[in-house]
């Protein structure tokens, strides 16, 4: 049932309902067939499903089964070890994930626990789960709506759907029936649930309840999974790729040791193992983790809370950032901008006080309590200097003519030193209407139709700022009509205006190559003033009701390309967040209230607001700004970049390293030679010599312009680092082989000795090369200084202390250092030729 469309009374007869309500018996019987009017969870995410989440990626899937492998053949202390670093990091993912997501607990707090209804003629206070379509909703300011429901009458009604639609203004409520084609946003006769009376008074019908409502539309579009991040989503192919590359390289070495050389099935087992041992980067799962939950720390000093661990560098990667108006870009509370009173001016350059005093005593609210609106005049004569306990108190309110929708103002006659006075604010053109005369520079005179004119052109320019307008005006009253003979005063405009840091903000994010775009539920002409003062220039902007009648063609281009999406509802939100995602954008929504959690639960990365945002909206998100400034989110992206950057430079250093191991175990076997690195050798390589300097890259400061650059950063290997990674490890490989070679002659242990030494140094240097890369030096962070003294101190340990003997080494002389140092200072010059290499000769064609 289309209820808007229908009168009232229609709505009641359908609803086989009437303005003494249901009885007992009838709201029983719906009870049954309607079902309670709540939101109910289906089933509870279990600590062992979240715990389960940890160990399902391919790099730990591949790491559990090496361990299995490792296990059978007698390797006990490798799978020991393997299975540890799954263990640390399924332990951290679980510990930062676990907080089940509740956004249907929280929608469910959105709805009163009480409701007073109208049952078989009489008023009876019900829980809200009892409320079924029929019964009859007595409204009253401050009340929360239970359940979606058809107006019947109505006093001065005003609600704010901020929540559900972004409108930050009230919204004046009527009886009439509305067309078929209605917005939400636009539904004036409807009420909606978990929105809130902020005046006046009414009846309803209710017409929708629990997962029928407009809310509960919601908590349905909610109930998906999160799309995996970039991370997740790289780690996840490379995954393949690993599992690929062993697959072919285990293969080729088996045939060759097997059936070439004839050696034993056991012994060309074990080589084949150390092959994949090799190849697996068992290191980097853990230091992905461990280096976001680094991430997080800092992210929470910052005013930015973490609620998914594995979104934290996602919102490095982002390419837009599609936000909510109102209480993300603007302050969320409306405030006098500009006032006109012979002259258009700020309320500090304006000398009427008359046009203050009519706004404080024409007014019900308070500083802090009431209607918006009135709160912004309350506030406006307090900034002009006015005493507003004691202006209220000289002048004694006698009578209040309410506001009425139709009238379109408000008047009171008050009374102060024995004489009365009429005080009207309304719609401008209704003011105007009934004044006759005007009050400009301590001067009262005869209001003429240029002084109309010029007064009307200041309104229209006021409006096309989106500021609303409020007209003032009084006269003393001696009895008769308070509302005729009027003296205008002049003109209040309003708006809830930008967040100061905003504008800065919005350029760095132009800078830094991320598109803003604006989806709103809030009216198109408020949208683009909004933008304009954000520093978006010439945006361009669309409707809800204006995307509805574009084909898919015509909505994918007009997604590419414009800047406001306006008066929009959830699904349109919901639909424009899908097709940034389609179109390759990284999307980050931000918002706040229970309109955006579809979008935040959809988009790669939902960041919510701490102060002002729902529960909703913070269950459904994966970051929440604690202090509702759209600058720290930019703060936020910031810092996403330095983790991503830092996650590429580790797996850029891991993944060569690995490479590295990989080929010097291949060609040798290519060449016939004993293994140059046992089993335990590689995974000591890999998971502390590597680990802990890797660990330590996930620290490294922000690089210079990071913030500057365009780069989306949505590839974390792209085809030059991939080239990179595939000649520096060949490079380390040879030069490693090199020494393993020329140490044969002194026996297997000391040339596996020499070219275990070799190979840490020489991933040391490739660690210098790659902090370079990013401007940067291994001297910028004492971290990395650190974890480098301690895997040498570690190294020259497994040579030289009691430990030894368990990696099969044997000390190294003085000559055998030469040897090293000379390969390294090799390996150096080597490296930064073929990267000079890549850059110049190939020109940027492998990026």
């Amino acid at each position: 049932m289309d209820h808007w469309t229908l009168s009232s009374e229609e709505v009641l007869k359908q609803l086989a309902s009437n303005k003494n309500g249901l009885t007992e018996t009838e709201a029983k019987q719906r009870l049954e067939k309607y079902g309670k009017n709540e939101l109910k969870r289906e089933k509870g995410i279990s600590a062992l499903k979240v715990l389960a989440r940890q160990f399902t990626s391919l790099l730990i899937v591949l790491l559990i089964a090496a361990a299995a492998v490792s296990y059978f053949i007698g390797e006990s202390l490798d799978a020991i070890v393997i299975l540890a670093i799954v263990i640390f990091n399924g332990i951290i993912g679980f510990i930062q994930e676990f907080r089940a997501e509740k956004a249907l607990e929280a929608l469910k707090k959105m709805t009163a626990l009480k409701a007073v209804v109208i049952r078989g003629g009489r008023k009876t206070e019900i829980d809200v789960e009892l409320i079924v379509p029929g019964d009859i909703l007595v409204l009253e300011e401050g009340n929360k709506i239970a359940a979606d429901s058809r107006i019947i009458s109505e006093e001065n009604l005003g609600v704010d759907e901020s929540s559900l639609t972004g409108e930050s203004v009230p919204v004046s409520k009527v009886k009439e029936n509305l067309p078929q084609n209605t917005q939400v946003a636009d539904r004036k006769n409807s009420l909606f649930a978990g929105t809130a009376v902020v005046r006046g008074r009414g009846l309803a019908v209710v017409v929708n309840t629990g997962f029928s409502t407009e809310l509960g539309k919601i908590a349905k579009e909610i109930q998906v999974e999160s799309p995996p991040t970039p991370l997740q989503q790289y780690l996840d192919i490379l995954g393949k790729k690993i599992i690929a590359a062993v697959l072919v390289a285990v293969g080729i070495i088996f045939a060759i040791n097997f059936f070439f050389e004839g050696r034993g099935l056991v012994e060309t087992f074990l080589t084949s193992v150390s092959l994949a041992v090799a190849a697996v980067p068992e290191g980097l799962p853990a230091i992905v983790t461990l280096t976001a939950a680094i991430g997080v720390k800092i992210m929470a000093s910052k005013r930015t809370l973490v609620r998914r661990l594995s979104a934290v560098e996602a919102l490095g990667s982002t390419t837009v950032i599609a936000t909510d108006k109102t209480g993300t870009l603007t302050e969320n509370k409306m405030s006098v901008q500009k006032v006109y009173a012979g002259k258009l001016s700020d309320i500090k350059s304006c000398r009427e006080e008359m046009l203050f005093r009519i706004g404080l005593l024409c007014n019900n609210a308070e500083l802090d309590s009431g209607d918006p609106t009135e709160k912004a005049l309350v506030a406006s004569a307090d900034s002009f200097g006015i005493d507003i306990n004691k202006e209220r108190s000289k002048y004694k309110r006698l009578k209040e003519i309410p506001f009425e929708s139709e009238k379109k103002r408000m008047t009171v006659i008050c009374e102060c030193n024995k004489r009365r006075f009429s005080f009207v604010k309304g719609a401008p053109e209704t003011v105007l209407s009934l004044s006759d005369k005007i009050e400009a520079n301590g001067r009262i005179r005869r209001l003429t139709e240029a002084d109309r004119r010029e007064l009307q052109k200041t309104v229209d320019g006021m409006a096309s700022d989106a500021l609303r307008v409020l007209g003032f005006a009084y006269k003393p009253y001696d009895g008769g009509d308070a509302e005729k003979g009027l003296i205008f005063v002049g003109l209040q405009g309003m708006m809830d205006p930008p967040r100061g840091e905003v504008r800065n903000a919005v350029k760095t994010c132009e800078e830094a190559g991320i598109r803003v775009v604006m989806i709103t539920g809030d009216h198109e002409l408020t949208a683009k003033a909004v933008a304009k003062k954000i520093g978006i220039e010439n945006p361009k902007s669309i409707t809800g009701s204006e995307l509805e009648r574009l084909n898919e063609k015509k909505f994918e281009e007009v997604v590419k390309t414009t800047d406001i999406f306006a008066r929009v509802d959830p699904s349109h939100k919901l639909k424009i967040v899908k097709k940034l995602r389609e179109l390759g954008e990284i999307v980050a929504v931000t918002g706040d209230g229970v309109n955006d959690a579809p979008a935040l639960k959809n988009a790669n990365i939902g960041v919510a607001m701490g102060i002002r945002g729902t529960d909703v909206a913070k269950e459904a998100s994966d970051m929440v700004i604690t202090d509702d400034n759209f600058a720290t989110i930019v703060t936020a992206v910031e810092e996403g970049r330095r983790i991503f950057d830092n996650i590429k430079k580790f797996v850029n250093y891991l993944l060569t390293c690995n490479m590295g191991e990989v080929l010097l175990i291949f060609i040798a076997s290519l060449l016939f030679l004993p293994l140059p690195l046992t089993a335990i050798m590689i995974l000591w390589l890999n998971l502390l010599t590597d680990g802990f300097p890797a660990l330590a890259l996930g620290t490294d400061p922000a690089g210079p312009g990071i913030m500057k650059s365009r780069n989306n950063r949505t590839k974390i290997i792209d085809r030059r680092m991939g080239a990179e990674i595939i000649q520096t490890g060949l490079l380390i490989a040879l030069l490693s082989l090199f020494v393993f070679m020329q140490s044969l002659n002194e026996g297997v242990e000391k040339a596996q000795t020499m070219a275990f030494t070799a190979i840490v140094f020489l991933e040391f240097v490739r660690l210098g090369r790659v902090e370079n890369n990013y401007g940067m030096h291994i001297w910028s962070n004492k971290y990395l200084v650190l974890a480098l003294l301690f895997s040498i101190f570690l190294q020259l340990l497994v040579i030289y202390g009691p430990i030894s003997p368990y990696f099969g080494t044997v000390p190294l002389a003085l000559g055998d250092w030469i040897t090293i140092f000379t390969v390294l200072v090799a390996m150096f010059m080597l490296d930064y030729g073929l990267t000079r290499f890549t850059k110049h000769v190939l020109n940027n064609n492998l990026k």
